[in-house]
């Protein structure tokens, strides 16, 4: 069977070299054209000043939008942690047109609990209402149709404030109809060696509250956990992984993750890499190398992400990156790097070939190379 594999990846790459021959006829005008004509989108807003004033431990953020059938499983998560530390829990209701709100009324007395009421304005911008008045010296996102383990405040907030941390995440489960899918996990509890290291979520760690003082999630725009590893994390220089499940993450067929790639607003994966990267470089100069690797392993998310939109589009989408990698990225290479897989490899070297049909075909056999 190793033999046969072996074999076959051989094959693989053997004709994607033959496939490296043929560039992409696409220019980048056009495919600019194409991309703006299908699905426009303008460059967000990164940053809002957040008011900061402590009067607890932590704050917890969980918006709300239509969640009815496993809102009440969140919400009393958060009310039955076992802790010695205070926290606050703010729900951001969305405008849902479902018993969501009613729901969150019934839990309105407990002082723990504060509810802000707003209309429909998207994930984004219900987080961006929470952070503009922080009250915890730590901060946690909770999506609300996921739910905490009944440690979870105590056993994060230990870690941070024995290290003073920027940063702690634990173990994220992924599950489906109460079976476990997947589970995140950095394999060991301690300090990360950096900040590359942390997972892209903004939910299941504990994020120091002057981290996210001139922070907000770009408004508008799917996919918005993005900013997580580009502007949020390299701020952050303390870092920690708990390897503890703490954190339990729904895989809901309704939600955005699943719904977007049917959408038109797939194409905002490419657009929050595209502006990210920009705005990263305009508040810390010139990439590192460790966002180069970032950038490439980006590339081929960003495929998964659209593999339902027209084909012109997705060619537009791999020129339009191409540009990127030689605008930002064109004095990297990883020659001589043992530690990167073969496949980011030869993913550069498509890359920089602009061979959109050798893209293509690395793509769909990625699993076998």
């Amino acid at each position: 069977m190793k033999m046969l594999h072996l074999l076959k990846k051989s094959y693989y790459i053997l004709k994607l070299k033959i496939m490296l021959i043929v560039r992409s006829r696409m220019k980048l005008n056009k495919a600019e054209e194409i991309l703006n004509n299908f699905y426009p989108k303008d460059f967000p807003n990164f940053s809002q000043n957040n008011n900061i004033n402590r009067i607890c431990d932590l704050m917890i953020i969980v918006p709300v939008y239509n969640v009815e059938c496993y809102l009440e499983e969140c919400i009393l998560s958060l009310l039955n942690q076992k802790t010695k530390y205070d926290y606050q829990i703010v729900f951001v209701n969305d405008g849902s047109t479902d018993s969501s709100f009613s729901i969150l009324k019934l839990y309105k007395n407990d002082s723990r609990i504060k509810i802000i009421n707003q209309s429909n304005k998207g994930l984004s911008a219900a987080r961006n209402r929470a952070l503009e008045e922080i009250t915890g010296k730590y901060v946690m996102f909770v999506d609300s149709d996921d739910y905490l383990a009944n440690d979870a405040v105590e056993k994060l907030l230990n870690m941070a404030y024995k290290n003073d941390a920027d940063v702690v995440e634990s173990e994220i489960i992924c599950f489906a109809n109460n079976v476990i899918t997947q589970t995140i996990s950095h394999g060991k509890s301690g300090r990360l060696e950096n900040s590359n290291e942390l997972f892209g979520f903004a939910c299941g760690k504990v994020i120091r509250a002057e981290k996210l003082k001139n922070f907000c999630f770009p408004e508008n725009f799917k996919f918005e956990d993005t900013v997580m590893g580009t502007l949020l994390h390299p701020t952050c220089a303390r870092v920690y992984g708990l390897e503890e499940n703490l954190y339990y993450y729904r895989q809901n067929p309704e939600g955005i993750t699943a719904t977007s790639k049917k959408s038109r607003s797939c194409v905002d994966t490419f657009y929050l890499t595209k502006y990210c990267l920009k705005e990263s470089v305009q508040r810390r100069g010139a990439p590192s190398y460790d966002e180069y690797r970032r950038y490439l392993k980006k590339c081929r998310l960003n495929y998964i992400r659209t593999i339902d939109a027209p084909d012109d589009v997705k060619e537009s989408i791999f020129i339009l990156t191409s540009q990127l990698f030689e605008e930002f990225f064109g004095g990297y290479s990883l020659k001589n790097n043992v530690a990167v897989d073969d496949r980011i490899y030869l993913l550069e070297k498509v890359i920089r070939k602009r061979s959109y049909k050798a893209f293509v075909w690395l793509m769909d056999c990625w699993d076998f190379i």
